[in-house]
């Protein structure tokens, strides 16, 4: 546990060693800020903090003031007079003993009295008047300004890797630092109480299990990469393909062909299925046809009442059929089909160009498994 967040995060040989297809904290969160921030992320980012002093003077620790001493030195210049105290006994020091040992030497009380109205009562090292001291901590609210926009990154990738954990695309495995067994770290040892102590505890990257509340502790922390790389993937493919050009893709002439298909524009009624000359059995047939044959146009997607499907519809229909099959996952919620689904797209190679346009944001893909629902049930 003597590791500090520095060494951590600043040399690889610093880290505990790991099997294969797994990876330490480090380089796992640093892929997630890279991915969410691009060059804006530093990868020594997670192991700043934020700089703290007490209210007054008389509750900081030595290394505190002799660091305020130097602040103080810089900004204040020749207006700053530094106060050090060498260090003297307290009349707490001058003990019975003390004193009894001094008893040759004349009257005890007058000896005493004229020794402690020269003690100085403060430890040694330096010391501050409450302008001095509020100066010093003006100071730190200052630079922690400065780091602010840093650390929000910081904590940012600690949400995305929470909310990974809590999907359950990701699952954690911790180790005791002394070494031993592995083990799952579950969904419940992530509830922390805040984001700042998640922060914290990316920054320690070590837990303790069964302990939400301890931001650091004495098990280190590792991904599974396929994992990582599969929750990273999504999310990057959600990202690079907005839903509304998927309806664009016909017209560019790349996606599927069979979704040239011409359909009058406008909100139509669904059709009774004489008006489209489809059967009940044709429509069945076209709704279990292979997700294969209808990539290559050998079948049409077609819904309920036998009108094809097109644009984003369509596409949803085919990852929702390669992932599930033909009842689409409908009883499953809408969350769990959407991690399912993805996970399939990426899956496909190669990838049609239509599966690539799908929503982006959960709320407009799960809008769209209710649109899709509605036509094919």
């Amino acid at each position: 546990m003597g590791t500090t967040p520095d060494e951590l995060w600043a040399d690889e040989q610093n880290w505990p060693l790991r099997p294969d297809g797994y990876c330490f904290l480090v380089p796992a969160i640093n892929r997630i800020g890279r991915h969410l921030f691009a060059d804006e992320w530093r990868d020594d980012f997670p192991c700043d903090e934020f700089f703290t002093a007490p209210k007054s003077v008389g509750e900081a620790d030595a290394n505190t003031r002799a660091w305020a001493h130097r602040v103080l030195n810089v900004i204040l210049g020749d207006r700053y007079t530094p106060d050090f105290v060498e260090g003297g006994r307290s009349i707490a020091d001058l003990s019975s003993g003390f004193l009894a040992s001094l008893a040759p030497l004349g009257n005890l009380d007058s000896l005493a009295s004229e020794d402690t109205q020269t003690l100085d009562r403060r430890e040694r090292g330096y010391w501050f008047d409450a302008e001095q001291w509020q100066t010093f901590r003006n100071y730190l609210h200052y630079k922690n300004e400065q780091k602010k926009p840093n650390l929000l990154k910081v904590r940012r990738a600690a949400e995305w890797l929470y909310n990974r954990v809590f999907d359950g695309s990701i699952v954690p495995y911790v180790r005791h630092i002394e070494g031993g067994g592995w083990q799952v770290s579950p969904p419940d040892d992530w509830q922390m109480r805040t984001p700042e102590a998640l922060r914290q505890r990316i920054r320690y990257c070590r837990l303790v299990p069964g302990k939400p509340a301890w931001p650091s502790g004495n098990h280190w922390i590792f991904i599974k990469i396929d994992e990582l790389d599969r929750a990273l993937d999504v999310e990057a493919l959600a990202k690079r393909n907005p839903a509304d050009e998927f309806d664009a893709a016909p017209e560019r002439g790349d996606g599927q062909e069979h979704a040239k298909v011409e359909v009058p524009d406008g909100n139509l009624k669904a059709a009774p299925l004489t008006d489209t000359g489809l059967t009940t059995e044709a429509v069945h047939e076209a709704h279990h046809a292979d997700v294969n044959e209808i990539y290559d146009g050998r079948a049409t997607a077609l819904d309920a009442n036998g009108r094809p499907l097109r644009g984003k519809q369509l596409a949803a229909f085919i990852a929702l059929k390669g992932a599930f099959g033909a009842d689409l996952g409908k009883y499953l919620v809408n969350a769990d089909r959407a991690i399912k689904m993805r996970r399939w797209v990426l899956a496909q190679k190669p990838r049609p160009s239509g599966l690539d346009r799908l929503p982006a944001k959960d709320k407009d893909l799960y809008r769209l498994f209710n649109h899709v629902d509605k036509k094919c049930f």
